[in-house]
């Protein structure tokens, strides 16, 4: 090698070695969830054959004055299911939920109702999971059924409409928030009901349960129940307005959701107007939605 391209060779080498070095750093791939100081990447990660499984519960304890009459009500509910999933198209899952178990007791000085849920137990279907949360054609809930008292048949749609949590689907930092809305409809051979949710959440903090590194996530909301059917003949419309706050907690890393807790109250009215009423009512509601187990 001559002097001259010795010359060159030496004043090309400080570069060549900068670029070998951000080539180097280029390969480092950067995690799919991304990282707290340019912003978490919250998705669902739903590989094929993973099963999940969650039990939740539900107290709902009512007030209504019935001219003049404090009448007190209280429901409970019980569920445990499990989330497999099948496979995955484009940014969807599809997903296979099965019922283990599922309960629900209603009490009041009218009634004591505890539904036979054994048509229930044991049953699938199908639904479409996206990678932000949103459910999908769930057709297969609404011929699962069972019998509500005098409420008629309802069937199990309107629990699993809603089960994931919303993601925001861009970066987050702490402290960031996204707005979500939901509708959910539950019906019955006498009428229907439904709720209407906006919720404002909150990129929190970190937490760590079950030993799986999540996101912990404050939710506070607003909304509004408008339900219209019969019962034993009589017409009845029922409208409120509901408030709330929650926590829920998401593994980034695993794309999992782990755990969601809920407290929340409803003020609204029962119009029966066959018979010239307005009923007040209150509502108290608090729930619970946990990951048992992970495959």
């Amino acid at each position: 090698m001559n002097k001259q391209k010795t010359k060159i060779w030496l004043a090309l080498t400080p570069v060549l070695l900068a670029l070998f070095m951000l080539s180097g750093c280029a390969a480092k791939t950067a995690p799919i969830w991304g990282d707290p100081q340019t912003g978490l990447i919250l998705q669902y990660q739903m590989p094929e054959g993973q099963v999940l499984k969650y039990e939740s519960w539900e107290k709902t304890h009512q007030v209504s004055d019935l001219m003049g009459r404090t009448i007190e009500t209280d429901i409970s509910s019980k569920n445990a299911f499990s989330v497999k999933s099948n496979s995955t198209e484009e940014t969807n899952h599809k997903l296979t939920i099965t019922v283990h178990e599922m309960s629900i007791k209603v009490q009041s000085p009218q009634t004591d109702l505890e539904p036979d849920m054994s048509s229930v137990i044991g049953k699938s279907f199908d639904m479409m999971l996206s990678s932000l949360g949103e459910e999908s054609n769930l057709t297969g809930a609404e011929d699962i059924k069972y019998e509500m008292g005098p409420e008629g048949e309802r069937s199990i749609a309107s629990t699993f409409q809603h089960i994931f949590p919303d993601l925001a689907g861009r970066p987050l930092q702490i402290g960031d928030t996204w707005p979500d809305e939901t509708t959910i409809s539950e019906k019955t051979s006498s009428g229907e009901v439904v709720i209407r949710i906006s919720e404002i959440n909150t990129l929190g903090g970190f937490e760590s349960i079950d030993e799986m590194e999540c996101v912990r996530i404050l939710s506070q909301y607003t909304g509004t129940l408008e339900g219209k059917g019969a019962q034993q003949g009589i017409e009845l419309n029922t409208k409120g307005d509901i408030k709330g706050t929650a926590t829920w907690y998401f593994a980034y890393k695993k794309g999992i959701f782990v755990k969601h807790i809920n407290k929340g109250t409803a003020q609204g009215m029962v119009d029966v107007p066959s018979q010239g009423l307005e009923i007040p009512f209150t509502r108290e509601m608090t729930s619970e939605i946990k990951l048992k187990k992970s495959n």
